[in-house]
């Protein structure tokens, strides 16, 4: 395809194809992008198209974009859309895999641009602050284990997404959005070909939550390299603001990709949004439990379940935080669903109260019955016991313990857990009242 739009006399200007009069945008697919990623893959380097794995991008710089392998028309692209009033999409992939993929809700922002049917589009009537909190929101681990509990193949299709249980614009207020905001600006805006988005919200929001970006921006830049700073600006690191930036360039500053921070900033909205669902701590660690690759993962690289270990770290520190005062329930105040709570001494030793007298009616004379004669009965032998099916429901949610790992188990996937961890073998589950 980009050698028939060159043969044309059309030139690549990073990912779109331009001449004097008209455009092609590029076509992505859900491959090329990932939660908070639209440079996850790359068509860049294929002379014939793959059938499954892209090539990976030098995510650090901001200037390296996603090739793809079609581009379309921005005129049809913008029939299609008429409706669309932002430089922006949010996207989703619709092809997912709750059993094979490590995480099943991949959400991101994507720049204008075509969709192939491996992706969709979110339209919200909400401000553009409030769609990147929804973004946010949509890539916990809190919802992706909703849509684990919904999705019933490998697409996630628009009927689920429209029947998430999402908390509602005005759960998000002004301390809250402001603790949001910043990270998403770092999450979102790494590369230069998005950041025509940022450049229209920064005109749209207040001073303070300005001043929340721009801090955020600042502690990107100090623990980016001198090395990749001047690579991308020989300026940037001697500017002491994003407005200093925007005045110079008239365009909005990157945020520099750094793996490290990029965990520690999505543990911390995890931790958020698990408060703001009103988990208390061992529901929200049997949510986490139930992402086995990326516990496998872990596994392999740290020697433990590091992601489950710093998300619940964050959510303990962040339960006495001020922003959540009337947001949520207090942790301590939080009842379980896994665990009931223990009964207290008084319960245990208070006394069954009497049953209460039974009305008496008004006696009735007994009908009149014939004498019959007394016939013994032989005695039958015992229906014999339905055995009941080893394979579980899907629907089963009833939850049992298994004494062997100590592990929390819903009903459905009791057979897959004692075959993978325990060779075949019913360690002897105990249901949970």
């Amino acid at each position: 395809m980009d050698s028939q739009l060159t043969s044309s006399g059309n030139v690549l200007v990073g990912n779109v194809f331009k001449n004097e009069t008209k455009k092609w945008l590029p076509l992505y697919e859900s491959k090329m992008f990932h939660q908070y990623n639209h440079r996850f893959g790359t068509y860049k380097g294929f002379k014939k198209k793959p059938d499954k794995r892209l090539n990976k991008l030098n995510l650090t710089d901001p200037k390296e974009l996603a090739i793809p392998w079609y581009w379309v028309d921005e005129a049809e692209i913008k029939n299609r859309i008429s409706d669309f009033n932002n430089n922006y999409m949010m996207s989703y992939r619709v092809i997912t895999n709750s059993s094979t993929n490590a995480r099943t809700g991949m959400f991101t922002l994507l720049p204008m641009c075509a969709l192939g049917n491996s992706a969709s589009i979110i339209q919200t009537s909400v401000s553009p602050l409030k769609s990147l909190i929804l973004l946010s929101l949509l890539n916990s681990y809190v919802v992706d284990f909703i849509i684990r509990q919904k999705i019933g193949g490998a697409n996630l299709s628009n009927y689920i997404v429209e029947q998430l249980a999402i908390l509602p614009p005005d759960k998000f207020d002004v301390e809250i959005s402001k603790f949001i905001i910043p990270k998403i600006f770092e999450l979102l805006f790494t590369a230069i070909d998005i950041l025509d988005t940022p450049k229209t919200i920064w005109r749209e929001i207040d001073s303070d939550t300005r001043k929340m970006i721009n801090s955020q921006w600042l502690d990107n830049i100090a623990n980016t390299s001198v090395h990749k700073l001047e690579e991308f600006s020989p300026k940037i690191k001697y500017l002491a603001s994003i407005d200093d930036y925007l005045q110079d360039t008239q365009n909005f500053p990157p945020f520099f990709w750094n793996d490290d921070r990029r965990f520690q900033i999505q543990c911390e909205l995890d931790a958020l949004f698990g408060h703001l669902y009103n988990l208390t701590r061992d529901e929200f660690a049997f949510i986490l439990d139930s992402f086995p690759i990326i516990r496998n993962y872990d596994l392999a690289d740290y020697g433990d379940y590091r992601t489950k270990q710093i998300i619940l770290e964050k959510f303990d520190a962040l339960a006495d935080d001020p922003m959540l005062k009337g947001a949520c329930i207090p942790l301590a105040e939080r009842v379980s669903v896994i665990n009931k709570p223990a009964k207290s001494q008084a319960e245990k030793t208070a006394p069954t109260p009497p049953p209460a007298p039974k009305s008496d009616p008004k006696p009735q004379p007994a009908p009149l019955k014939p004498k019959l004669t007394e016939v013994s009965q032989p005695d039958l032998p015992a229906a014999p016991a339905v055995k009941e099916p080893q394979s579980a429901l899907l629907s089963d949610y009833t939850l049992h313990y298994c004494p062997k790992c100590e592990k929390r188990v819903l009903g459905f996937d009791r057979e897959n857990h004692t075959r993978e961890r325990h060779s075949g073998v019913d360690p002897g589950y105990d249901k949970i009242d």
